[in-house]
Formats: structure tokens, C-alpha cells, sequence
């Protein structure tokens, strides 16, 4: 997963994602996504996949 997967960006958010991506680290991104996404106890919402995917980039 890279910066700008699944993050809603804004144009120029979005092309400093893209700038930043990484092809090495995206697999363990995707790794960590998953971990986290099973801690939920119940479908999460849009905003909350929204955050998930954004926070792995912080």
C-alpha cells in the first residue's frame, strides 16, 4: 500500500503521496493495514478505513 491508496487526497496531498511512495515498504504497509483492520470488532466505516489507510503514512 502506498501513501496514496485509499486516502481521499486533495490534488496537491495526492502528488506529494505519489511523490513519496515507496515500492519497497508498500508491502509491509499492506501487512500493517491488516493487522489493524482485524482489531476491528464490527464492519468500520468508510472514514474509519479512510483514517486506518492514512495513519500507516504518518
Amino acid at each position: 500500500m502506498t501513501p496514496a491508496y485509499c486516502t481521499e487526497l486533495g490534488l496537491q496531498d495526492l502528488e506529494n503521496a505519489l511523490h513519496s511512495a515507496d515500492r519497497d515498504e508498500a508491502p509491509r504497509n499492506r501487512d500493517r493495514m491488516m493487522e489493524r483492520y482485524l482489531e476491528y470488532t464490527s464492519t468500520p466505516t468508510r472514514e474509519q478505513l479512510v483514517e486506518l489507510n492514512r495513519s500507516l503514512h504518518r
